[in-house]
């Protein structure tokens, strides 16, 4: 079940953290440092396999704009992992509200695409860096990183369908660095020795989220191509509203 969501979510611009969270208090699951770590390998996996056709070509054509995206976005999201006061759970709705507002932008972007016409050899140092920081914000629980990058692509004015394909091939080095930087912490923390690990149920787990994670990206693939994101802005406010509620960060904030 976790491998699933993680999947979807991962993919999907409404947040995995969110989810994963909803889904441990729904079930009454312990939360898992090794299968929150394990399981993303799933999801990376899936991304290289969606995009085998162009990964290489990519990495080596836009080697440059892959490597500062990739630097800006490890610099932004080791500030935000040192400050521990977005880890407080009234905030996941707040961020699912944020994802909303980035997702209702791009949609009017690309109902109006004749703006969007840059090629990824035509980004400039501040485009790059604007995505480089929107995927760096995502480092935030329950900020979407997908939702983030592409948006971040759309405002660089990339092309629709090339915002939807760059901001998938920069997360390939950017998740594969956060699982080395996460199984790091892991290890040094001796982690492993406070948790009972099932190598069944990561293996399961990874399996499920590789499946599901292609699943996503052809699920994305075609609203983007529709130029129809209404659905997942709806969704992004409507799980923000229970949380809101369930959390009452209403009441707590005034």
């Amino acid at each position: 079940i976790l491998g699933i969501i993680q999947a979807l979510t991962e993919f999907l611009p409404i947040s995995s953290t969110a989810h994963i969270k909803l889904t441990e208090i729904i079930f009454n699951l312990p939360y898992s440092t090794t299968l929150d770590v394990f399981v993303h390998l799933g999801t990376l996996l899936a991304t290289i396999i969606y995009f085998k056709d162009i990964v290489i070509e990519y990495h080596k054509k836009y080697f440059k704009e892959i490597f500062l995206v990739v630097l800006f976005t490890s610099v932004i999201a080791l500030l935000i992992d040192k400050i521990k006061y977005f880890e407080k759970p009234e905030l996941l709705s707040v961020f699912l509200f944020v994802n909303a507002i980035f997702l209702i932008i791009v949609n009017n972007y690309l109902k109006s695409s004749e703006q969007l016409n840059k090629e990824v050899k035509d980004l400039k140092i501040n485009d790059l860096f604007i995505i480089g920081l929107l995927q760096g914000l995502s480092a935030i629980p329950s900020l979407s990183r997908s939702g983030s990058t592409i948006f971040g692509s759309i405002l660089s004015k990339l092309k629709p369908y090339e915002a939807f394909r760059f901001s998938f091939i920069v997360s390939i080095p950017t998740i594969s660095l956060a699982l080395i930087y996460e199984l790091f912490n892991f290890i040094t923390k001796k982690e492993f020795a406070n948790e009972n690990i099932n190598i069944t149920g990561i293996i399961i787990s990874i399996i499920f989220a590789f499946l599901f994670g292609l699943i996503a990206l052809k699920i994305l693939d075609y609203f983007i191509k529709q130029r129809k994101l209404e659905f997942f802005i709806i969704y992004n406010l409507v799980l923000a509203l229970i949380l809101t509620y369930y959390l009452g960060f209403i009441i707590k904030f005034w």
